[in-house]
């Protein structure tokens, strides 16, 4: 029979793994989604204003010239 110590020491062992992964893989996926909408984000001003300095008129860069996934 297994004793109720080990079966604890497993389950906190299973739990810390489960837990670990989950937060790394939610960090990571945090990460990417901020960094590209922070590079769009940037991106797109910077076009904005090259454009207004290059032509004045132009007021406005339409978001959907930017491919999205």
């Amino acid at each position: 029979m297994i004793h109720e110590s080990t079966l604890q020491s497993n389950l906190e062992s299973t739990l810390q793994s489960n837990l670990e992964s989950t937060l790394q893989s939610n960090l990571e996926s945090n990460l990417q989604s901020t960094l590209q909408s922070t590079l769009q984000s940037t991106l797109q001003s910077t076009l904005q204003s090259t454009l207004q300095s290059i032509n004045p008129s132009i007021h406005h860069v339409p978001n959907h010239s930017f491919p999205t996934r």
